[in-house]
């Protein structure tokens, strides 16, 4: 339950016109105070094959992010308080070891330091606290607007990104729990000389109350034989230089 302070300041949060890092600064806070979180949501890509999922699950710095091309597990990572693991389906690899949960504790600076090619952007889902949409130049916000979705009420904000060579642009669309700063659903639509794309990402389930046990967040190596275990810096390396 929220209680009187913190929706006081939620309500001076949506009154007030943020700006594009101000979004991403709540999201970032927010995604890291939930304590029994369970989110699901389904990507598209207009005019190209192929459904995306993201299942998340969140109990503090306990996580779990697993990733489905077309019902195929493609990623799951996680952290079950006291481990760290990773599985990359593809080539049958995993990784495992004792540690801290670096993603839970880094701050909003350090995980926004990232290069992006001039006219392009780039979608961040490294963990399952990030979600982040970054462009060069920019993202800018444009308007927030209170709306209904599906019955619920959220805040809807409008980005947008002019490229460098004036000859398309990125707009992003964000809808938002305004009492928790959880994105709920976002359409990307890119326009330029090479053609357009338009992303479209849904959640299907949001639930801040999901029971999570502790086997949400272990990895079950009974499921993993015929996979090779691998060093997990190396595995999380090649993650990141796909991302």
């Amino acid at each position: 339950m929220i209680n009187a302070a913190v929706a006081a300041c939620l309500l001076v949060s949506q009154s007030k016109v943020l700006t594009y890092e101000d979004l991403n600064r709540h999201m970032h806070e927010a995604y890291r105070k939930l304590e029994d979180f369970r989110q699901f949501v389904v990507l598209t890509n207009a005019g190209r094959p192929g459904t995306t999922t993201i299942d998340k699950r969140i109990a503090g710095e306990r996580s779990r992010l697993a990733v489905k091309i077309d019902g195929q597990p493609v990623m799951d990572m996680g952290y079950d308080g006291g481990n760290k693991w990773l599985i990359l389906h593809g080539a049958r690899v995993y990784g495992t070891e004792p540690g801290k949960n670096e993603e839970f504790s880094m701050s909003f600076e350090q995980a926004g330091k990232k290069a992006i090619e001039p006219g392009s952007f780039e979608i961040s889902m490294t963990d399952a606290y990030n979600f982040r949409f970054d462009a060069n130049p920019p993202l800018k916000i444009l308007s927030q607007t209170p709306e209904t979705l599906d019955g619920k009420r959220v805040l809807k904000f409008v980005s947008q990104s002019n490229k460098v060579d004036g000859t398309g642009s990125i707009t992003l669309a964000q809808w938002m729990d305004p009492n928790r700063w959880v994105l709920v659903r976002f359409d990307l639509d890119v326009k330029s000389k090479a053609g357009s794309q338009h992303i479209v990402g849904v959640s299907k389930e949001l639930d801040y109350a999901a029971k999570l046990s502790v086997s949400d967040f272990q990895l079950d190596l009974n499921s993993l034989r015929g996979y090779r275990a691998m060093s997990l810096s190396e595995l999380l390396g090649r993650l990141r230089r796909r991302s």
